[in-house]
């Protein structure tokens, strides 16, 4: 949308307005706010106040009003609140989340527009990053503190048995055994009738 000539500007970029399809694919929806940046045109001012950056207050949106209302929209999905209006957001200091969204963030709902992204393609580098950071650590050694409940050899075998009876297709186990291999509920009972 904004790498067209001129920009298109949604200026109701709101959670309300995002969609996920059956494959998966999140789409934005409801393009009647939308409008055709030029330059230093005013225009009337529509969205949502919690998600609206102070220049479409002020009815000059620009395409990083939707960079603004995006940031707003990523901290609706961290926490679950709508955010402050006119303020930067941020997640809670207290949380995992803070100190690799919060950067996030901050460039996104800055007041200035000059300190936000300057393009959907430069913020989508950044979610990319963020995303290779979280790998890197969801695959990092546990620290003490999260240390699992099971020991390795005990989540190993645990791990294992997930497998088979995911394999069994919906039945449950039970204790009992066959031939070594252990049966489920509902193979036992077929074989008792």
């Amino acid at each position: 949308m904004h790498s067209q000539d001129p920009p298109i500007v949604h200026r109701d970029l709101t959670p309300d307005n995002l969609v996920l399809r059956v494959d998966g694919q999140l789409v934005l929806i409801d393009f009647g706010a939308a409008n055709a940046f030029v330059g230093t045109a005013t225009g009337t001012m529509v969205g949502k106040q919690s998600y609206m950056p102070p220049e479409q207050l002020r009815g000059k949106a620009v395409p990083q009003s939707d960079i603004y209302a995006l940031g707003c929209t990523c901290y609706f999905l961290l926490t679950g609140k709508d955010p402050t209006p006119i303020e930067a957001s941020q997640v809670d200091e207290d949380t995992d989340l803070s100190s690799i969204f919060n950067p996030f963030l901050a460039k996104c709902t800055a007041m200035e527009i000059s300190d936000r992204f300057s393009s959907a393609e430069e913020l989508l580098e950044e979610i990319r990053t963020i995303r290779r950071q979280r790998q890197i650590e969801a695959v990092k050694e546990p620290t003490a503190k999260e240390q699992p409940f099971l020991s390795p050899q005990k989540s190993s075998e645990a791990f294992q048995g997930l497998v088979f009876f995911s394999d069994l297709q919906g039945t449950h186990p039970t204790t009992s055994r066959k031939n070594g291999l252990p049966t489920t509920s509902a193979t036992h009972s077929r074989k008792l009738r």
